[in-house]
């Protein structure tokens, strides 16, 4: 999940987004400094590195999007705790009322 799409959800809490965008940063300059390790002519290296880059980097976005993934659930569930919450009031209410 890129920048744009974290950006474009909107009840996403800051800490979240900074913490995301902070670990992708740390990630892209672990990246660099990996990639100015390898020799030029050393094509093993280079390909080892290639595809160790490629892990860390598939698995912080799937971390990301799984962090996503459980807001969001966290969401749907307080939300649905609310509607219980509100239903149950509103039945208490009438139940008041019509005594």
């Amino acid at each position: 999940m890129g920048d744009d799409q974290i950006m474009s959800m909107p009840d996403l809490p800051e800490e979240i987004i900074e913490r995301q965008r902070q670990e992708k940063k740390d990630l892209n300059a672990k990246v660099t400094k990996l990639r100015f390790s390898v020799p030029k002519n050393d094509k093993k290296k280079k390909k080892e590195i290639n595809s160790q880059i490629e892990l860390m980097e598939a698995e912080l976005k799937a971390k990301h999007e799984q962090e996503i993934f459980d807001w969001q659930q966290q969401q749907q569930l307080h939300q649905q705790q609310q509607q219980q919450q509100n239903s149950l009031q509103q039945k208490n209410f009438i139940r008041i009322i019509t005594k």
